[in-house]
């Protein structure tokens, strides 16, 4: 994992984080392939980002690493909280 990545993590479950933003990503297969592959050669390099939306937690970028991860049996992965104004 990247150094920069360490410091803000937070240790969430799968069933903590929503997916309420997927149906704003585009699905692109060899795309998701190539993550696959990513994924069993190099491991988990940086965190997947999320936002709080009321309540809870919402993935906003690492989408394919959450479905690839959840499809094996993996851990959850890192997860670092989105930072940024309104």
């Amino acid at each position: 994992m990247l150094r920069w990545a360490d410091n803000n993590l937070l240790d969430l479950k799968w069933e903590e984080i929503g997916e309420h933003y997927g149906r704003y990503r585009l699905h692109v297969p060899e795309a998701e392939r190539a993550m696959a592959r990513s994924l069993e050669r190099y491991g988990q390099l940086s965190p997947v980002v999320v936002c709080r939306r009321q309540d809870r937690y919402e993935l906003i970028d690492g989408f394919k690493t959450i479905e690839r991860r959840t499809r094996s049996g993996a851990d959850p992965a890192p997860v670092g909280p989105a930072h940024g104004g309104r």
